[in-house]
This record gives C-alpha cells, sequence and structure tokens, in this order.
C-alpha cells in the first residue's frame, strides 16, 4: 500500500474478495487464485483536518495462470524385435507448446533430427530416449522434459516346432485319451489347432482329450506368438491310435448229465467267451473251490449239488467282467432203486392132480411190472403177479421179474427164488373087517380086526356097531 496523508501510524485493513485478511502491514502477501479482488483501507493518524480516513485503495484483479508441467513418453513399434528390423519410436509429449523440441538419444548420444518421431535399427540392449523442450507459456514446468526408456530386446530367429504324445496308446474302445503338445518357441500365447484325420478338433488348447477309434491320425499345428518364430504356423509329428475291441469275458458250463443216479459221476464241461491263451479255471461246489484250473470237473455229485465255474482270462488287451461266474447247474440225483423178486406158492407139497397158485412179490417193480413165470426154464403164464397149475414131482418154478421203474432201477430184469415142488402120487385108503367067527352061540365073545390099505404109520379106527 502507498498512503498519503497516512500519519505517523497508519492502520491497514487488506480484503480480498471483500472479506478481511492479513495483519495491519503495509504489506500484505498470499497465493491468489485466477479473479481474486484485492484492496486495502487506510485509517490515518495524521492530525489535524485529516480527511476522507478512512480511505479505500484502488482494486487489483489478479490473473492466475495454471502451472504446464512438461513431460514426454516414448514408445516403441515394436519390443523385443527380431534382429535387423527397424523400430519407429513416438514421443508424446505433454505441454509441449506450439513449436516443441525433440532431441532423441540412444544410450545418452544425440540421435536424429528434430521430430516427434525416430526410426533405426537397434541392437540388443540399446536404451532410447527423448528430450522435450517446451515453448508453451506462461508457466511451464520441468522444462526440458525428458522421457522414460525403452531398452530394446533384440531376438535371433527362434526355430518353431512341436511335438504331441498321448496318454495311452493303444488303448481300449471307448477309452478317452488326452493327448499333450509340448511346443518349442511357442511363444507366451501360442495357439494350437489340433486335428483328427486332417480335420480340425479341440479348443486351441496345448491339451485336447477325446474318444479314439482305431487307425485314426491325430496331429497339432502351432500357431507361435514369438516376434522371431519362424516356421510357424508348424505341424507336429502324427500319431495314429490303436484302439483295440473290447473283451467281454464270460463262461457257461454244460454237465455229460444233471439227472443222474447216486454214485455216477458226472463232467462238467466250461466253454469260455474271450478266455484268452492260458485261462484259469475255478470250479465250485456249492460255493465251494474243487478241482485243478482246467476246462473240465468230475465228480460224484449228490443231490441238488449245485456247481459253478468261475473264469480268470488273461486275454490281452481290453479284457472286461474278470473273473466271470458262470451259469449254475443245479444236480438232481435219484437213489439208486434195486429191483427183485420172491415167489411164495400155497402149497409146495401136494398130492398129484393138485393144483397150486404162485404169488409173485416184488421190489421196485414200477407201475406196470411185467412178470415171466417158468417152469423148468420154460416161459408159462401171462404177465401176472400169481400163477397157478398142477405141477408134477420135482418141477422148478421161478419168475422174471421186468420192471419199469425210472430212475436208476438196478438188477433189472430180476429173477426169483426157485420153488421146487413135491407131489405126491394118489394113496387109496381101504379096510376090511374079519370076525374070529361067525357064527357064534349067544354069548359068545367075538373079536372083529380091520385090515388097512395106505392106513398110514398111525392109522386111526373108529368101530361102529348098527351105525
Amino acid at each position: 500500500a502507498s498512503p498519503v496523508n497516512g500519519g505517523a501510524a497508519p492502520a491497514y485493513q487488506w480484503k480480498v474478495n471483500g472479506t478481511n485478511v492479513g495483519t495491519s502491514a503495509a504489506t500484505y502477501a498470499f497465493v491468489p487464485v485466477n479473479n481474486d479482488v484485492i484492496t486495502c483501507v487506510l485509517t490515518s493518524n495524521a492530525a489535524p483536518c485529516a480527511t476522507g480516513s478512512p480511505a479505500t485503495s484502488n482494486a487489483v484483479t489478479m490473473t492466475v495462470n495454471p502451472n504446464l508441467p512438461v513431460s514426454v513418453t516414448v514408445a516403441s513399434s515394436a519390443n523385443p524385435v527380431c534382429s535387423g528390423s527397424s523400430v519407429t519410436f513416438t514421443a508424446s509429449p505433454v505441454n509441449g507448446g506450439a513449436s516443441p523440441v525433440y532431441q532423441w538419444k540412444v544410450n545418452g548420444s544425440n540421435v536424429g533430427t528434430n521430430a516427434s518421431t525416430y526410426a533405426y535399427v537397434p541392437v540388443n540392449n540399446d536404451v532410447v530416449t527423448c528430450v522435450l523442450t517446451s515453448n508453451a507459456t506462461p508457466c511451464a514446468t520441468g522444462n526440458p522434459a525428458t522421457s522414460n526408456s525403452i531398452t530394446m530386446v533384440i531376438s535371433s530367429s527362434l526355430p518353431v516346432s512341436i511335438t504331441i504324445a498321448a496318454s495311452a496308446n493303444p488303448v481300449c474302445a471307448g477309452t478317452s485319451v488326452t493327448f499333450t503338445a509340448s511346443p518349442t518357441n511357442g511363444g507366451a500365447s501360442p495357439v494350437y489347432q489340433w486335428k483328427v484325420n486332417g480335420t480340425n478338433v479341440g479348443s486351441g488348447a496345448a491339451t485336447y482329450a477325446y474318444v479314439p477309434v482305431n487307425n485314426e491320425v491325430i496331429t497339432c499345428e502351432l500357431t507361435s506368438s514369438e516376434t522371431c518364430g519362424t516356421g510357424s504356423p508348424a505341424t507336429s509329428n502324427a500319431l495314429t491310435m490303436t484302439v483295440n475291441p473290447i473283451l467281454p469275458v464270460s463262461v457257461t458250463i454244460a454237465a455229460s448229465a444233471t439227472t443222474v443216479c447216486a454214485g455216477t459221476s458226472v463232467t462238467f464241461t466250461a466253454s469260455p467267451v474271450n478266455g484268452g491263451s492260458t485261462p484259469a479255471y475255478q470250479w465250485k461246489v456249492n460255493g465251494t473251490n474243487v478241482g485243478t484250473s482246467a476246462a473240465t470237473y468230475a465228480y460224484i455229485p449228490v443231490n441238488s449239488d449245485v456247481i459253478t465255474c468261475v473264469l480268470t482270462s488273461n486275454a490281452a488287451p481290453c479284457a472286461t467282467g474278470s473273473p466271470a461266474t458262470s451259469n449254475a447247474l443245479t444236480m438232481m440225483v435219484n437213489p439208486i432203486l434195486p429191483v427183485s423178486v420172491t415167489i411164495a406158492a400155497s402149497s409146495t407139497t401136494v398130492c398129484a392132480g393138485t393144483s397150486v397158485t404162485y404169488t409173485a412179490s416184488p421190489t421196485n417193480e414200477g407201475s406196470s411190472p411185467s412178470y415171466q413165470w417158468k417152469v423148468n426154464g420154460t416161459n408159462v403164464g401171462t404177465s401176472a403177479v400169481t400163477y397157478s397149475y398142477v405141477p408134477a414131482n420135482s418141477d422148478v418154478v421161478t419168475c422174471v421179474l421186468t420192471s419199469n421203474i425210472t430212475p436208476c432201477a438196478t438188477g433189472n430184469p430180476a429173477t426169483s427164488n426157485t420153488l421146487t415142488m413135491t407131489v405126491n402120487p394118489i394113496l387109496p385108503v381101504s379096510v376090511t373087517v374079519a370076525s374070529s367067527s361067525n357064527p357064534v352061540c349067544a354069548g359068545t365073545s367075538v373079536t372083529f380086526t380091520a385090515s388097512p390099505v395106505n392106513g398110514g404109520a398111525a392109522p386111526a379106527y373108529q368101530w361102529k356097531v348098527n351105525g
């Protein structure tokens, strides 16, 4: 403030935009913003006769220009680059003014002309910068400004190649196989194109999984992201898949007979499917291991035995369902039925001319047995359980029984015991009596004597007088 008639100790009141600021001093310092209005009110102590106190100064309106920080960034058209490649560097100025000046530097040495771009063929580890001198007014700061630095990476040629491998080959039908690519110089973001029999498949990843069929050919084409990759896209080795068919393992068994008589040996035979060159057989009777590892097993079963066989295959590759259990055979074992017959006669000692009835007593004869009677070895009679005739002395009578019982009849036909007939001749019995005298005198005792014919050893006599 420059006072007029302020007196010996004038008082100053500074104002910014009408607001009191500062202290009562002839100077006031602050950092204004654009369009701030600064005034000062003077209170004079001049005496006597001071007029117009307090007095307000003229107004000062501030023009505050913004600071213009000067900077520059540079970018390369490519980095890293292949050996011998030209690279263009571009400067991007901030607050460079209407006619900025660019000084390019390589490894600290000035290069190029005063332009916002610079192109040259770098070598490995070259450091490129740019110094910007701005003519921006007013208020440019940080001038001249130095850019960021770019260190060049120069790569030699990188031959691109690829090999692929399968998680398994050969495989069984229906098996998913994962193929994995191993790239050389694939870069940070290689692209893989898998092919099956020349047809594109997959999703551009380093692995591909699918279920192949026999003789399919798998390849992979690699497109490298390396700047200096050569031979890209590169095609891998070809993998020809060997896909073997699934070999379901099974076994069925059959018996020489499933219904047999007690004591009969039965042979069981296994018929394998996909058993391989040396299949192993485990026979089981009622769930218990028996036999040796052979395709046949023979033994004498009992009724209701259950026979199975477990087949362990060595078919390779791709056998499934091994070990496999066969069908079950349940044995019906019938008891032995011995056939026999005995005969009896109504009498074995008879008188000549007497008819004798012979009766057969069969065992296990069946529902409709047949009887063949024989007298002295000659067939007689009809097929009946009894036979009657008038025998002669010493006749020999037998009977042959043919049974129809099933199953398991033994001793059929069966011949009975032998009956030898005793036939006695007819003995006419008679008796004559004689008296010791006749006639006799009254009162005389008379002795009567009987003379028997065929009376036997102890004949019985019954004498009768007048009946």
